[in-house]
């Protein structure tokens, strides 16, 4: 029976990893689908509460289309209103905070020879590639903008024929399956939305939480753009484990190169801990409770490691959502053998 089960787990994943391998190869057209695909998710049960109360597809669709331009149109005018001055300050000071981290580098470079290292060890400390004009740096991404400003157009037309046809996208991949799996595939199907509903909402909460936290925290230490910094570390919780340590460099550095002193830095460590050991141990047990997204610690970073290495950005958000799909399909392949041996018996007799 295990071995049956191992057989078929293996070649699911099998299957399942020559399908991404195929769709790494085209990894902007992807994150496109994506990306519509996702917001088509969230929105799909507002789309439902409007044909629900007799009001056509298309109409119904249409209608949280334009109100999802709105909301978006809505927050870019809040984000340049609040972000922009801040974030034009943060890049015109680049420099000089690179130029303090490159003396405090080549401070330690001295320290090291004098404390008896060979020169020739440390030499390459202070050959560190820093960046020493932003803002050209951001002139040279002009090619990358208009790629991003072609995926602005084509991401909302995809979305809105997701969302528009998505009766008939399921009812052609159920069709896709044998005829006598389908009704397990579609309780795994089943199992599958409910799981990636918690985990898009709970994520969403987790954010908002860390961002909400995280942003008075800096501001009574006094680290600059504590906006931005709070930002950042809401945005990097959606990587667990290492989105945290990472987090955190950014108000350190800032901290470092503006002098605020140890007694800063020792403050901005303590609020991130305190932050995430609340967002870990009291947030998230509350809103995953005891689904299938609680993963151990060790498959959750494995999993953010090797599917960031082969698919990017995109590897790294939907680790944890594809370990979890691949745990629930685990859960139902007894169910799947057990279908299996009896067409075989079946076919036999």
């Amino acid at each position: 029976m295990l071995q049956q089960r191992l057989k078929i787990f293996f070649f699911l994943l099998l299957g399942l990893a020559t399908i991404g391998y195929i769709l790494s190869l085209g990894h902007h057209t992807v994150s496109n689908f994506l990306l519509a695909g996702t917001i088509a998710y969230l929105v799909v049960p507002l789309v439902r509460f409007l044909e629900d109360r007799k009001i056509p597809a298309f109409a119904a669709v249409s209608l949280v289309f334009v109100m999802l331009l709105i909301v978006s149109w809505a927050m870019f005018e809040l984000a340049a209103f609040f972000l922009l001055a801040r974030f034009n300050a943060l890049i015109t000071s680049a420099p000089e905070y690179f130029a303090k981290l490159q003396q405090t580098i080549q401070g330690i470079q001295a320290y090291l020879v004098n404390a008896g290292l060979p020169k020739e060890s440390v030499a390459g400390l202070s050959d560190l590639p820093l960046p020493t004009n932003i803002g050209l740096q951001l002139v040279s991404k002009a090619n990358a903008l208009g790629t991003g400003l072609f995926h602005l157009v084509i991401i909302p037309i995809v979305l809105f024929l997701m969302l528009y046809y998505r009766s008939s996208i399921k009812e052609s991949a159920i069709m896709l399956a044998p005829e006598q799996y389908r009704s397990e595939i579609i309780q795994i199907g089943r199992e599958i939305d409910r799981a990636m509903r918690q985990f898009l909402f709970g994520q969403a909460i987790i954010v908002a939480v860390v961002w909400l936290f995280t942003y008075p925290a800096l501001l009574l230490i006094g680290v600059k753009y504590p906006l931005i910094c709070a930002l950042v570390a809401g945005v990097l919780t959606l990587i667990p484990y290492i989105g945290t340590f990472v987090s955190i460099t950014l108000p350190l550095f800032l901290a470092y190169a503006d002098g605020l002193g140890a007694g800063a830095l020792v403050q901005i460590i303590f609020a991130y801990s305190l932050i995430h050991l609340v967002e870990g141990y009291i947030v998230k047990p509350l809103i995953y409770k005891r689904g299938v997204i609680n993963l151990h610690p060790l498959a959750t970073i494995f999993a953010v490691l090797f599917f960031g290495e082969v698919f990017g950005l995109w590897g790294i958000v939907l680790a944890i959502p594809a370990v979890a799909i691949a745990k629930i399909i685990w859960q139902h392949i007894p169910n799947i053998s057990r279908q299996h041996n009896s067409t075989t018996m079946t076919s036999e007799t």
